[in-house]
């Protein structure tokens, strides 16, 4: 990647080529008659200074920043010499939060965003930052030109609507891969395989009133390793088993039975015709066609589910990050410390679901939509 320094009327400095992952050199200072160099700012406002101990993701252009010999500057990087401007414009883009009006500011005004409040149903405020991509935090902004913060915003941890009265809004890994570093994306999942995975996602509430939980499956006695899985599973009304009193833990899971599992999470119902062309006589039709409803399932391209084929660990993957919103655009908005795969080539179309699926992550939303990673927890 590009990183570029703007002098801004002092003498040239050379661009940097950095390889993902790696940090640019600080260079020399940049020298300018009548002026001391202040230091390189992400942005013309000049209120984040560049830390060069950061690693590069992308492309970036970095602005130098000056004072006037024997003028008074304040903290920071104030201009001198030139009209002050009283009509400047800060705006605060709260990406589907509540609406803070516009500012008029004078040039030079620094305004402290602490007080700047703004609400988001199902969200918890994170922060302002000065830039759309959310990489530059900030607490206050001195404004040189018109200028837009932006909110950024995490699920949250309180809300009891939906599948998140059961499961967890932090983004931990749930699905973990085997000694020989692969995560065989393509395997089918057994039946005690998935109590696992969704155990590991209920959340703490949850987990808390199951002390007394309770499971009579004939099959799956107290020397289980998925005993404790399966009782919270069934204590909570999610699985069922296959009749006989019997659950068969060590059988595959159907692509029918993982979604009726994933619906019994969400208290809400389908009422309509059947999405795919061969759902319409199965027993789990209503919970297929409530799981398409909500964008959790898409089926395949002839307009089919197949609901009684077994389902692959990458298609359960898929379908949990789609019930919990973990869902990144593309690769861009991963992190570059994560744990990866030797099975999971970045060109599978399940690349993004596995990592969002085994790898803990902090993140940000972007526009209020779209998860960019921040950082990633990696377990030795």
């Amino acid at each position: 990647y590009n990183v570029t320094f703007i002098s801004n009327g002092g003498s040239a400095v050379a661009a940097q080529t950095v390889k993902y992952g790696d940090k640019a050199a600080a260079p020399a200072d940049p020298a300018r008659n009548g002026y001391t160099f202040a230091g390189w700012y992400t942005e013309m406002t000049f209120v984040n200074k560049y830390n060069f101990e950061t690693v590069v993701t992308g492309d970036i252009t970095v602005y130098a920043a000056w004072n006037k010999v024997n003028s008074y500057a304040p903290s920071g990087f104030v201009p001198t010499g030139k009209d002050i401007i009283d009509n400047l414009i800060l705006t605060f883009e709260t990406n589907g939060g509540t609406e803070i009006k516009s500012m008029k500011c004078r040039q030079d005004t620094i305004v402290r965003l602490a007080g700047k409040v703004t609400v988001r149903e199902g969200y918890d405020f994170d922060g302002w930052y000065s830039d759309r991509e959310l990489t530059n935090r900030i607490t206050q902004v001195q404004v040189e030109e018109s200028t837009t913060v932006y909110a950024s915003w995490k699920k949250s941890a309180n809300t009891t609507d939906g599948v998140y009265k059961w499961l967890d809004t932090s983004h931990s890994a749930y699905i973990f891969g085997y000694p020989d570093g692969t995560i065989r994306p393509e395997a089918l999942i057994t039946r005690a395989e998935v109590t696992a995975m969704l155990y590991r996602l209920l959340n703490e509430k949850t987990r808390n009133e199951l002390t007394d939980a309770s499971s009579s499956f004939a099959d799956v006695d107290a020397s289980a390793w998925s005993f404790e899985y399966v009782r919270a599973l069934h204590t909570l009304g999610m699985i069922n088993g296959r009749g006989n009193n019997m659950f068969y833990p060590d059988e595959y899971i159907t692509r029918a039975e993982f979604a009726v599992i994933c619906t019994r999470f969400d208290d809400s119902a389908y009422e309509g015709t059947a999405v795919f062309s061969d759902i319409a006589d199965h027993w789990a039709k209503n919970e297929i066609n409530e799981a398409a409803a909500r964008g959790w399932i898409l089926g395949f391209g002839d307009g089919t589910f197949r609901p009684d084929e077994n389902i692959t660990r990458a298609q359960a993957m898929t379908i949990i990050n789609r019930m919990l919103d973990r869902t990144p655009e593309s690769e861009n908005c991963l992190h570059y410390g994560m744990t990866s795969w030797k099975d999971n080539p970045s060109d599978a179309w399940y690349y993004i679901s596995v990592q969002e699926a085994t790898n803990t992550h902090d993140y940000k939303m972007i526009d209020g939509k779209d998860e960019k990673w921040v950082s990633v927890e990696n377990k030795e």
